[in-house]
């Protein structure tokens, strides 16, 4: 891209995230769902290229074998 950003902060609380911005202290890049509800006062930008993904897994507690509906769950999950 031809410079290299410099990353003050990093954060995961969102809404602490998007106060920064809102007080003028840099930009963010945040997952769409935070972008929808940024309210005013912000600007927000579509970055929509090909290859980005956001990888998401199923949880559960591993000394107990899962619900059937969990169980059902994932693998209508593991179809897509």
């Amino acid at each position: 891209a031809g410079f290299e950003p410099e990353f003050a902060v990093e954060g995961g609380e969102m809404d602490a995230v998007l106060g920064f911005v809102r007080a003028g202290l840099g930009v963010a890049v945040v997952p769409r769902m935070v972008a929808m509800r940024a309210g005013l006062g912000l600007r927000v930008t579509p970055l929509a290229r090909p290859g980005l993904d956001r990888v998401i897994a199923l949880a559960h507690r591993s000394d107990v074998a899962p619900p059937r509906a969990a169980r059902e769950l994932q693998r209508m999950l593991l179809e897509r």
